[in-house]
């Protein structure tokens, strides 16, 4: 598929305090568009969704930082992965259900 070439991006790679680094793969299309369906305060739901089989690594390391390092992640891997900020793909603007 010429556009999967064309918007091809790299893993999201996360190093962590103890030097390892955490793998975070692009997400899937299935998952970009499950992002934007997600209110901003579900912000484990997001996590979850952005770092797929890397979230119970990503959560070991950032669950008892403040919050705002979580949202750093969040938005680091969002730019990362070509998708803007979480609130332009509906995220941070989704409507609660």
């Amino acid at each position: 598929c010429r556009s999967r070439k064309e918007a091809g991006v790299d893993p999201y790679e996360l190093e962590v305090d103890d030097g390892r680094v955490i793998t975070i793969m692009p997400p899937t299309t299935e998952t970009m568009i499950e992002i934007g369906k997600t209110p901003v305060f579900e912000q484990e739901k997001l996590l979850k969704l952005l770092c797929g089989d890397a979230f119970d690594e990503i959560w070991k390391a950032i669950s008892e930082e403040q919050g705002n390092v979580g949202a750093q992640v969040v938005t680091s891997v969002a730019k990362h992965f070509k998708m803007g900020t979480v609130g332009a793909l509906g995220g941070f603007g989704a409507s609660p259900r």
